[in-house]
């Protein structure tokens, strides 16, 4: 994935609020739109280099989106977002080897009480449809990248979804996409969250497939690079 337009160089100053990143770019103060609910504590440093991206086109007060910002040497993606296009981008070019055999059939697919980012389809037996939910990641820790990083009923509640679909005879998986090229590996965050690892444990007892997949990333471009494996 090309950043278009380019990203633009930037200071991180502050979060005034869950949403929004003060940040100075040039001379000038402007507050851009962040688009992660994640606490971010260790990346959301004042002084840190980040990128941002303008949107003149957008109404309202915040026409800048928070995109990047530098971390123990290396760039994270701040837009949790985008971890669904990245996914979707990997798959139709065969970046996650353990989904191989699976082609994108539709993407927000209502289920339950909500929805499943992706259907999957498999290439050779198009009856066996996959119910994918993709989880954006960005705390790392010793190398080993830790969701989520503030406790999330909605994350545990898909989990759950997923688990009953399997146990209804379905198929499906849970990806975690880390945004940053500096994980080895993926694990709940049980200290954070404990009720989100329960229900992860449960998931993979059940059957609900467990991947993650890495990012390279940079100021013009970020892309999935390989897959990892997930370690409850």
């Amino acid at each position: 994935m090309i950043y278009d337009p380019p990203l633009v160089a930037a200071v991180y100053c502050e979060r005034p609020n869950r949403f929004t990143a003060r940040v100075r770019v040039g001379e000038a103060a402007v507050d851009a739109h962040l688009a992660n609910p994640g606490r971010m504590a260790e990346l959301l440093v004042p002084g840190a280099r980040c990128y941002v991206r303008h949107r003149p086109d957008r109404i309202g007060r915040l026409q800048w989106d928070a995109c990047l910002i530098r971390h123990r040497g290396v760039w994270v993606g701040l837009q949790s977002h985008l971890a669904n296009d990245l996914v979707e981008e990997a798959l139709r070019r065969g970046a996650v080897p353990s989904l191989s055999e699976y082609d994108v059939d539709r993407r927000e697919v209502p289920h339950g009480d909500g929805r499943f980012d992706f259907a999957l389809r498999h290439r050779r037996r198009s009856e066996r449809l996959m119910l994918l939910e993709v989880k954006s990641c960005t705390l790392v820790e010793g190398r080993r990248g830790l969701f989520p990083d503030a406790p999330t009923t909605r994350g545990a509640r898909h989990v759950r979804e997923a688990t009953r679909f399997v146990q209804a005879g379905g198929e499906a998986a849970i990806l975690f996409c880390v945004g940053r090229p500096d994980a080895d590996t993926v694990s709940p965050n049980r200290e954070t969250d404990p009720d989100f690892g329960s229900a992860l444990d449960g998931a993979s007892a059940a059957g609900v497939r467990l991947l993650a997949v890495r990012c390279s990333v940079s100021p013009t471009r970020m892309t999935v690079r390989d897959e990892i494996p997930v370690v409850l």
